[in-house]
């Protein structure tokens, strides 16, 4: 997660608004849980797009049947 700009100028700014948006425990329960998230994302994302996909199809059938 990008928080404040990109760029050297908004460093001083990202480091404050990172510290108030995320105190300690609560950045170590977010990097947790991006860690638990992304090391399950091969279990649960192809569910996902197939669930997606599924949808986008049966949609455009539906429009083309009119």
């Amino acid at each position: 997660m990008t928080l404040g700009g990109r760029t050297r100028r908004s460093a001083a700014f990202n480091t404050a608004l990172r510290s108030r948006v995320f105190p300690p425990a609560q950045l170590a329960a977010w990097t947790l849980h991006c860690v638990e998230e992304f090391g399950n994302m091969p279990y649960f994302l192809p569910y996902v797009y197939d669930s997606a996909a599924s949808r986008a199809e049966a949609s455009s059938i539906a429009l083309a049947q009119g």
